[in-house]
């Protein structure tokens, strides 16, 4: 190894101190930071989901670093209960305007609203809502044909 110029002994210096350190995002729980190539590729992994992403110094630092899983796994299989349709569970969480749900006692999966799973009004499709027999269902089915 030849003579190094300052930058590279700087980034000596920075990636012993930095590989290995566990830090706290300012939302998504702890990260580690798992490499360190210069100030703007740092590799962090977080600790909860195991998720990893490169990402700046600075940000590392200000805890300014997202997990795109950590809902996921914060909300997933959590029960919650409408106000008409009975209990149902997180399948999915994608973002907060798509979150998928499925009924417990039929089954029936869709995608809706966090203010929707908050409020209660997350309707089940296939539960027996007319005179405890009939429902809803899905897909846009005419109810009268030729007048009948």
């Amino acid at each position: 190894m030849g003579m190094l110029n300052k930058w590279e002994i700087r980034n000596l210096c920075n990636r012993d101190y930095w590989v290995g350190a566990i830090r706290e995002s300012n939302n998504y729980g702890k990260f580690e930071v798992i490499g360190y190539t210069n100030s703007s590729n740092v590799k962090i992994r977080f600790l909860e989901t195991g998720y990893e992403k490169t990402v700046a110094i600075y940000n590392v630092k200000k805890g300014n670093i997202g997990d795109p899983l950590y809902n996921n796994t914060k909300f997933k299989g959590k029960v919650y209960s409408s106000n008409n349709y009975g209990d149902f569970e997180i399948v999915d969480y994608i973002k907060s305007s798509k979150i998928k749900v499925r009924f417990l006692d039929t089954g029936y999966e869709m995608y809706t609203q966090y203010n929707s799973i908050l409020e209660g009004t997350v309707r089940d499709r296939y539960s027996p809502v007319y005179f405890g027999v009939g429902y809803l269902g899905e897909g846009g089915l005419p109810t009268i044909t030729n007048g009948y």
